[in-house]
Protein backbone atom coordinates (compact mmCIF):
# COMPACT_ATOMS: atom_id res chain seq x y z
CA UNK A 1 0.00 0.00 0.00
CA UNK A 2 1.57 3.66 -1.13
CA UNK A 3 1.23 6.46 1.23
CA UNK A 4 -0.49 9.42 0.58
CA UNK A 5 1.12 12.59 1.66
CA UNK A 6 -1.26 15.40 3.13
CA UNK A 7 -0.56 18.78 3.55
CA UNK A 8 -1.51 21.47 5.57
CA UNK A 9 -3.23 24.41 3.86
CA UNK A 10 -3.80 27.38 6.64
CA UNK A 11 -6.29 29.54 5.07
CA UNK A 12 -6.39 33.41 6.03
CA UNK A 13 -9.22 35.23 6.26
CA UNK A 14 -10.40 36.58 2.73
CA UNK A 15 -8.98 33.36 1.00
CA UNK A 16 -10.14 30.10 -0.46
CA UNK A 17 -8.29 26.83 -1.57
CA UNK A 18 -9.36 23.99 -3.80
CA UNK A 19 -7.54 20.47 -2.88
CA UNK A 20 -6.07 19.58 -6.25
CA UNK A 21 -3.85 17.04 -3.97
CA UNK A 22 -4.95 15.90 -0.61
CA UNK A 23 -4.36 18.65 1.72
CA UNK A 24 -5.94 19.16 5.29
CA UNK A 25 -7.58 22.77 5.20
CA UNK A 26 -7.78 24.73 8.37
CA UNK A 27 -8.76 27.99 9.70
CA UNK A 28 -10.15 29.92 12.64
CA UNK A 29 -13.51 31.81 12.50
CA UNK A 30 -15.17 34.26 15.00
CA UNK A 31 -17.65 36.24 12.97
CA UNK A 32 -15.93 35.01 9.92
CA UNK A 33 -17.78 32.14 7.79
CA UNK A 34 -16.24 29.34 6.15
CA UNK A 35 -18.06 27.43 3.75
CA UNK A 36 -16.70 23.81 2.56
CA UNK A 37 -17.80 22.14 -0.22
CA UNK A 38 -17.19 18.76 -1.52
CA UNK A 39 -18.06 16.71 -4.88
CA UNK A 40 -18.38 12.80 -3.76
CA UNK A 41 -18.24 12.50 -7.61
CA UNK A 42 -14.85 13.55 -7.87
CA UNK A 43 -13.31 13.43 -4.27
CA UNK A 44 -12.44 17.00 -4.35
CA UNK A 45 -12.88 19.39 -1.84
CA UNK A 46 -12.43 23.46 -0.98
CA UNK A 47 -12.81 25.62 1.80
CA UNK A 48 -13.63 29.69 1.69
CA UNK A 49 -12.93 32.20 4.72
CA UNK A 50 -14.41 35.92 4.76
CA UNK A 51 -14.86 38.45 6.85
CA UNK A 52 -18.30 40.48 5.66
CA UNK A 53 -21.18 39.55 3.82
CA UNK A 54 -21.58 41.84 0.64
CA UNK A 55 -18.96 43.77 -1.01
CA UNK A 56 -19.87 47.43 -1.28
CA UNK A 57 -20.45 48.75 -4.65
CA UNK A 58 -17.00 49.41 -6.59
CA UNK A 59 -14.74 47.64 -4.36
CA UNK A 60 -13.90 44.82 -7.51
CA UNK A 61 -13.46 40.80 -6.87
CA UNK A 62 -12.46 40.78 -2.95
CA UNK A 63 -12.93 37.22 -1.09
CA UNK A 64 -13.32 38.91 1.93
CA UNK A 65 -17.18 39.41 1.06
CA UNK A 66 -19.19 36.31 1.28
CA UNK A 67 -21.06 36.84 -2.10
CA UNK A 68 -17.55 37.33 -3.64
CA UNK A 69 -15.90 34.06 -1.93
CA UNK A 70 -18.92 31.67 -2.20
CA UNK A 71 -19.01 32.37 -6.40
CA UNK A 72 -14.80 31.69 -6.31
CA UNK A 73 -14.71 28.61 -4.46
CA UNK A 74 -17.21 26.98 -6.62
CA UNK A 75 -16.15 28.72 -9.88
CA UNK A 76 -12.63 26.83 -8.72
CA UNK A 77 -14.00 23.73 -8.33
CA UNK A 78 -15.93 23.70 -11.64
CA UNK A 79 -12.35 25.20 -13.19
CA UNK A 80 -10.98 21.13 -11.91
CA UNK A 81 -13.79 19.33 -12.93
CA UNK A 82 -16.63 19.49 -10.56
CA UNK A 83 -20.07 19.96 -10.96
CA UNK A 84 -22.29 22.54 -9.01
CA UNK A 85 -24.84 19.69 -9.48
CA UNK A 86 -22.59 17.28 -7.20
CA UNK A 87 -21.68 20.15 -4.82
CA UNK A 88 -22.27 19.89 -1.54
CA UNK A 89 -21.63 22.29 1.62
CA UNK A 90 -20.87 22.77 5.16
CA UNK A 91 -20.81 26.23 6.82
CA UNK A 92 -19.38 26.95 10.05
CA UNK A 93 -18.75 30.31 11.86
CA UNK A 94 -20.55 33.44 12.13
CA UNK A 95 -20.38 33.73 16.00
CA UNK A 96 -21.77 36.65 17.31
CA UNK A 97 -18.88 37.88 19.45
CA UNK A 98 -19.25 41.06 20.66
CA UNK A 99 -22.97 42.35 20.53
CA UNK A 100 -26.17 40.59 22.09
CA UNK A 101 -28.58 41.77 19.66
CA UNK A 102 -28.09 39.74 16.59
CA UNK A 103 -30.73 42.23 14.40
CA UNK A 104 -27.97 44.77 15.14
CA UNK A 105 -26.00 46.51 12.23
CA UNK A 106 -22.70 45.38 13.97
CA UNK A 107 -23.70 41.81 14.23
CA UNK A 108 -21.55 40.91 11.88
CA UNK A 109 -21.45 36.70 12.74
CA UNK A 110 -25.68 36.24 11.58
CA UNK A 111 -25.43 38.58 8.59
CA UNK A 112 -22.16 36.41 7.23
CA UNK A 113 -24.37 33.20 7.89
CA UNK A 114 -27.49 34.48 6.18
CA UNK A 115 -25.74 35.97 3.27
CA UNK A 116 -24.11 31.94 3.07
CA UNK A 117 -27.43 30.40 3.03
CA UNK A 118 -29.10 32.82 0.61
CA UNK A 119 -25.73 32.32 -1.95
CA UNK A 120 -26.00 28.34 -1.31
CA UNK A 121 -29.97 28.43 -2.07
CA UNK A 122 -29.62 30.54 -5.01
CA UNK A 123 -27.01 28.18 -6.31
CA UNK A 124 -28.96 24.82 -5.66
CA UNK A 125 -26.55 23.57 -3.04
CA UNK A 126 -27.56 21.58 -0.39
CA UNK A 127 -25.74 22.27 2.98
CA UNK A 128 -25.68 19.16 4.64
CA UNK A 129 -24.04 20.47 8.21
CA UNK A 130 -23.43 23.75 10.05
CA UNK A 131 -22.17 24.94 13.38
CA UNK A 132 -22.97 28.51 13.34
CA UNK A 133 -23.89 31.04 15.88
CA UNK A 134 -23.12 31.14 19.60
CA UNK A 135 -20.29 33.49 21.36
CA UNK A 136 -17.26 31.75 20.97
CA UNK A 137 -15.05 30.84 17.84
CA UNK A 138 -13.97 27.44 16.31
CA UNK A 139 -10.32 26.01 14.93
CA UNK A 140 -11.39 23.89 11.57
CA UNK A 141 -9.98 21.58 9.86
CA UNK A 142 -11.63 19.74 6.28
CA UNK A 143 -10.06 17.27 4.25
CA UNK A 144 -10.04 17.81 0.97
CA UNK A 145 -10.08 14.28 -0.63
CA UNK A 146 -13.13 13.33 1.85
CA UNK A 147 -14.93 16.25 3.10
CA UNK A 148 -14.21 15.20 6.70
CA UNK A 149 -14.38 17.81 9.11
CA UNK A 150 -12.73 18.17 12.43
CA UNK A 151 -13.61 21.43 15.10
CA UNK A 152 -12.42 22.85 18.15
CA UNK A 153 -13.58 25.41 20.10
CA UNK A 154 -11.66 27.91 20.94
CA UNK A 155 -12.01 28.01 25.16
CA UNK A 156 -12.34 31.40 25.15
CA UNK A 157 -15.65 33.42 25.40
CA UNK A 158 -15.22 36.20 22.66
CA UNK A 159 -16.11 39.39 23.45
CA UNK A 160 -15.80 39.14 27.11
CA UNK A 161 -13.06 41.47 27.75
CA UNK A 162 -11.15 38.01 29.13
Amino acid sequence: MTAITVSRVSLPSGCCHVGLRPCLITTTLGSCVAVCLYDPVSALGGMNHFVLPRAPAGSGRDARFGDVAIGELVTKLEASGCRIADLTAKMFGGANAMWSDTDSLFATGPRNVALAREELTRLGIPILAERVGGQTGIYLEMESWSGAIRLRPIAKTMGSGA
